[in-house]
């Protein structure tokens, strides 16, 4: 079992930094943690989802220090995040509110995902545009209209289940000269391999797509409702597993959930409309008409292989798209408007 591996290797690290220290100090707990994952699934599986959820809440809580304290310490070093949303239409034109979350009134088309529970409205990003036609099993141009996020709550807390050990390899090795910041980083990376289990439950792609039930959602969706019953928590940022390639820098290809926190019978949650400004909606083939004032992309440097040609990804229509976001104005939903 992939769990057993990792144990042994974790177990095999010398005792020799105040990082391998608390690793080791924190193995009981992982190994329990292990266990308590694949009892959550037995008992899912056996028709007991309260019994799962009561055994993954126990699991989890034993290093939920180390999920909290991964949270707050972002808030020391805040990260540039990119939003992104897609929607199909046939309309000429969308305003803000039709590319936010599902309507509570409508919450019967939300349906059964990684991170997706029937009729529960959550509002979806992805890191770039790529990512977003992807999850969406790549919607045809001509229907498609894109928006790009901008978070007002700067310290909006958000547990992290990626894993980009690459670029975590390649920030410790440009930062020797800066003992705090390495640090952070290096901590971070402990965290990570500490929760490493849970990221990895949330992390297994799909052996059959056609099946109405997905035991490989059973986790993340009961790590879903685990975050809508704490509080401190806002979202979850985690890898796609849709994309063809993954030989992609990170930031191409990750995306977020933020869970609706107060429920209505009909209209928007305000907690998420209050979190959020975002551009007007824009008609993909109207956006590729407009000449904007070329912009250094988050993603601009990133090589993106198409076909097996590499090219950067800025010189691609998703980063034309990004870069007339990014010339676009951003404002909030305004909730007088929509009698809220």
């Amino acid at each position: 079992m992939k769990f057993d591996r990792y144990i042994d290797l974790l177990a095999k690290l010398e005792n020799d930094t105040k990082f391998t220290n608390i690793i080791l100090l924190e193995l009981p707990k992982i190994k329990q943690l292990c266990k308590g994952l694949l009892a959550t699934i037995t008992h899912y599986l056996h028709g007991k989802p309260h019994k799962a959820y009561s055994c993954f809440d126990e699991s989890v809580s034993g290093l939920s220090d180390f999920i909290y304290n991964s949270i707050r310490n972002r808030i020391k070093y805040p990260e540039e995040i990119s939003l992104f949303r897609i929607r199909e239409s046939d309309s000429r034109y969308l305003l803000r509110e039709n590319i936010f979350h599902v309507p509570f009134e409508y919450r019967g088309f939300v349906r059964n995902q990684r991170f997706s529970i029937n009729g529960y409205p959550c509002l979806y990003f992805g890191s770039s545009i790529y990512v977003c036609w992807e999850e969406l099993n790549r919607p045809s141009f001509e229907n498609m209209f894109v928006s790009k996020f901008r978070l007002n709550k700067h310290s909006a807390k958000i547990l992290d289940l990626t894993f980009p050990a690459a670029q975590d390899k390649r920030i410790l090795m440009n930062t020797e000269g800066d003992d705090d910041f390495r640090d952070f980083h290096v901590f971070k990376a402990v965290f990570k391999l500490i929760l490493f289990p849970l990221i990895l439950s949330c992390s297994v792609i799909e052996k059959e797509c056609k099946n109405l039930f997905k035991e490989e959602y059973i986790i993340p969706q009961i790590l879903l409702e685990w975050v809508t019953d704490s509080h401190g928590i806002d979202a979850i940022k985690y890898a796609s597993m849709s994309l063809p390639d993954y030989n992609l820098d990170q930031s191409l290809f990750t995306n977020y959930v933020f869970p609706a926190k107060q429920h209505k019978n009909s209209g928007f949650c305000k907690h998420l409309i209050e979190m959020f400004e975002l551009t007007e909606p824009i008609s993909w083939n109207f956006a590729k008409s407009l000449n904007c004032p070329t912009q250094t992309s988050l993603n601009s440097k990133f090589d993106f292989n198409i076909l097996n040609h590499m090219r950067s990804y800025q010189h691609t229509e998703f980063g034309h798209m990004e870069q007339v976001l990014n010339s676009m104005s951003f404002s909030k939903i305004n909730l007088q408007k929509l009698g809220q």
